[in-house]
């Protein structure tokens, strides 16, 4: 009997097989991994900008709208985080879309601000509800549109399905967290 040299056809095609299922993994992987990434540089950036805006504003200032212009002028944000058409001026939130950054009274009647409200639009559904899962142990107030997660009275009314239904339905993806300054 002739002794054969070299692989059959279906060797080959057993070992490219393989090949293309491990590169299928580890492209999984690396998409996931890099989600992961976003969603702690999203993150890591919004409590970046509270601890500034509360540290530039102090507590029992007077509440007021848009303390980002005031971030941005001053040079208290990363020029990265900063999208500038003209002479206007926005933040870029890490998910790609913009945010809103105010001063709040916690308490009703008050005339003080207490909190930081940061407005994050345009994020991703799937951001929204990683987010929203985290922060709810740090944040006094955390919404979707118009539906509260974390009422003021500190309660909490989340689930991670009930998050992800909200998320995914919400027409603004416009999520709302609001921190109690120091």
């Amino acid at each position: 009997m002739k002794k054969q040299s070299g692989y059959t056809l279906l060797e080959l095609g057993l070992v490219i097989s393989a090949g293309l299922v491990l590169g299928a993994i580890v492209i999984g992987v690396a998409n996931t991994s890099g989600e992961g990434s976003r969603e702690q540089e999203a993150l890591n950036q919004i409590h970046s900008i509270v601890q500034i805006a509360a540290d530039r504003t102090g507590t029992g200032a007077v509440a007021t709208n848009a303390v980002e212009q005031g971030l941005i002028a001053t040079g208290s944000v990363p020029e990265g985080w900063i999208i500038r058409d003209g002479n206007a001026a926005a933040l870029r939130g890490a998910w790609g879309g913009t945010m809103s950054i105010d001063t709040v009274a916690l308490f009703p009647g008050s005339a003080f601000a207490d909190g930081i409200r940061v407005n994050a639009q345009a994020m991703p559904s799937s951001m929204c509800t990683r987010l929203i899962m985290s922060t709810a142990s740090a944040v006094h107030q955390s919404a979707v549109g118009g539906t509260v997660f974390r009422a003021p009275n500190g309660s909490l009314a989340i689930t991670r399905d009930r998050a992800s239904t909200v998320c995914t339905n919400s027409v603004t993806q416009t999520v709302t967290f609001i921190y109690a300054a120091r």
